[in-house]
């Protein structure tokens, strides 16, 4: 069974709208099971013509939070608490606690988003979380955009001239990521 990739808006941008070499969601869902909340595909929608969206919804699966009991309370809840953090945001921490994290499944949440990124340890820790939750949950496990394609490498699905374009895709594009990290990508095999 492939390991489910919750994404992020984020992601979903910076593989349709900064790497342009290579169509990084279906070269993704063919390895792996993507999903994303229903207010990451509220999100996307807004931004992205239908022709896009058709071709996004053939390789990930919306999944709407709600049908989990918890969910709708957290979700109120870490909206107050952290009104900056997007709405898609929080719903991917929480699709990835309920539907996988809580059930044992194998998972990775895919965000490039840092406030969120910095978050996640204290959302995990607050009391609320925990009692709703009726368990901790010591960590998620959570990756970016360059994860996720330096995986794709290592599994060798992303070739070397493919991985090249890559980087320089992301070198001209409005993506943040530093040269450093470039690097590493580079010596991805």
């Amino acid at each position: 069974m492939p390991t489910n990739k919750i994404l992020d808006n984020t992601v979903i941008s910076a593989s349709v709208n900064e790497i342009k070499s290579i169509n990084l969601i279906a070269i993704s869902g063919s390895v792996y099971s993507l999903k994303i909340s229903s207010e990451v595909y509220d999100e996307i929608s807004v931004g992205f013509s239908r022709e896009r969206l058709e071709t996004i919804e053939k390789y990930i699966e919306k999944i709407d939070g709600k049908k989990y009991e918890k969910y709708e309370r957290l979700f109120e809840y870490l909206s107050k608490r952290y009104p900056y953090l997007h709405k898609g945001d929080i719903s991917s921490v929480l699709i990835a606690i309920l539907a996988y994290a809580l059930q044992g499944l194998d998972y990775y949440l895919v965000t490039d988003d840092s406030r969120l990124r910095k978050k996640i340890p204290e959302i995990l820790q607050l009391e609320k979380v925990k009692e709703s939750l009726g368990m901790e949950i010591d960590r998620l496990n959570y990756t970016g955009t360059i994860g996720l394609i330096k995986r794709l490498c290592e599994k060798g699905v992303v070739s070397s001239s493919e991985l090249e374009n890559i980087v320089y895709d992301l070198k001209n594009s409005t993506f943040r990521v530093n040269d450093e990290l470039l690097e590493e990508l580079k010596r991805c095999e």
